[in-house]
């Protein structure tokens, strides 16, 4: 039988780059204001000062948390992918439920595994039927590689199946 590839993971970098880029910029906002507070302190209000801690002190939380998030990722996900440690799930597509919005999911079965796309944090794949995924209905018969991270199935590689002769 043959497979075509109709998705792999080729990036280190988790899906969602642009909540990464949040915390840096909160962060520099807050310390331009702090340093303009400083600079001009009698056109400030106290007001001014605590909204610029605010903003430090969230950027750093952001920072971290999401520093911690992709290291993570990277540790418990895409390593073990790439050094070969994954599982395989084959078979026919079943119990395909999608919800038609931009921030619903898709849930479906293979081979008795669960699976969830649309969850843009996480790692592999994330587009769903509605925005022109490869997993698009329960004819299909497909090869799904992924690593499992606590509940969820991280889908890295995925071939649909092109003839049905042996």
């Amino acid at each position: 039988m043959d497979y075509q590839t109709v998705f792999e993971t080729r990036s280190l970098i988790p899906n969602g780059l642009i909540f990464y880029f949040l915390g840096p910029i909160i962060l520099i906002a807050g310390i331009i204001i702090f340093k303009r507070v400083l600079e001009n302190k009698e056109s400030f209000r106290k007001r001014d000062k605590v909204c610029a801690f605010i903003m430090i002190a969230l950027g750093s939380f952001f920072i971290l948390t999401l520093t911690l998030f992709y290291f993570g990722t990277i540790v418990l996900a895409v390593s073990p992918y790439r050094n070969g440690d994954f599982e395989v799930a084959e078979g026919y597509v079943e119990n395909l439920e999608g919800i038609d919005y931009p921030n619903g999911y898709d849930n479906f079965d293979v081979d008795g595994i669960h699976f969830e796309i649309g969850n843009s944090l996480n790692p592999g794949l994330n587009k769903k039927a509605y925005d022109g995924g490869p997993i698009s209905s329960e004819d299909l018969y497909v090869r799904i590689y992924y690593v499992s991270v606590q509940n969820h199935n991280c889908i890295f590689k995925v071939e649909v199946r092109t003839n049905t002769e042996g």
